[in-house]
């Protein structure tokens, strides 16, 4: 059971369609099969973390898993500056502590002096019924990318790095790194 008391949104279709957006400039609409399959989804109800875990291995599927790591982790950091930029170091922690539940994706992301914890993610049942571990699986390069691209703003950190996973909390925790290490 989870000690969090707010529930994850549900995902919507136009945070979807700003990830697509970001792979497409990335990648290019036509390397991307998995871009037109979204597009003839139908859009009558919200999308599913399902659907997007499933995308999200079709293009680590297309990609390969270094290529797949590079894209959708650039894409999450893309969407990161996207919501973050230029909105100071406070307002920017606030967007990086609330906005994957906002979107759907976890409940929260919590940050430490040399840490970043993803909580809750909504994907974590779908990752470990395949036997994978946390970062593993493409759609954990999202959130991995899109702390970063947070960051930038809230402490200039470069990148961050993982660590470990805390099953009874139900949390990932990557290192924060300040430079190329």
């Amino acid at each position: 059971m989870s000690q969090h008391k707010l529930a994850v949104a549900d995902m919507s279709w136009q945070v979807i369609d700003l990830i697509l957006e970001k792979m497409r400039l990335l990648i290019g609409e036509g390397a991307l099969s998995v871009l037109q399959e979204i597009k003839n989804v139908d859009r009558s109800s919200d999308p599913s973390p399902e659907l997007v875990y499933r995308l999200s291995n079709e293009l680590g599927d297309l990609l390969g898993a270094q290529g797949a790591f590079a894209v959708i982790r650039q894409v999450g950091r893309e969407i990161g500056v996207h919501f973050s930029e230029g909105k100071g170091a406070e307002a920017a922690k606030t967007i990086l502590q609330e906005t994957l539940r906002g979107l759907g994706f976890a409940y929260e992301i919590r940050l430490d002096e040399s840490d970043a914890y993803i909580c809750s993610c909504v994907f974590h049942r779908m990752i470990e019924a395949e036997g994978a571990r946390p970062i593993e699986k493409p759609v954990c390069w999202a959130g991995w990318g899109f702390i970063e691209g947070c960051l930038k703003e809230i402490n200039q950190a470069h990148h961050i790095r993982w660590r470990d996973r805390n099953e009874q909390k139900k949390e990932c925790r990557f290192e924060i790194m300040y430079d190329l290490d």
